[in-house]
């Protein structure tokens, strides 16, 4: 795997009804080489099911 050209970091707290809009928005962005790093606060709501649906460029 390349290294990443670009990162984004998205902070989130039980945002599972928003998380994924924020990271398909990184997604759909130019760069190739992109990873998406979430940092989660301990989410009680359904946050973690959104991010395990996302390939290896979500960490």
């Amino acid at each position: 795997m390349e290294r990443p050209v670009l990162s984004v970091l998205i902070n989130n707290y039980n945002y599972a009804r928003f998380v994924g809009r924020a990271i398909d928005s990184a997604l759909n962005q130019d760069a190739r080489n992109i990873e998406i790093i979430v940092v989660d606060d301990g989410s009680t709501d359904q946050s973690r099911s959104v991010l395990e649906a996302y390939d290896s460029r979500v960490k």
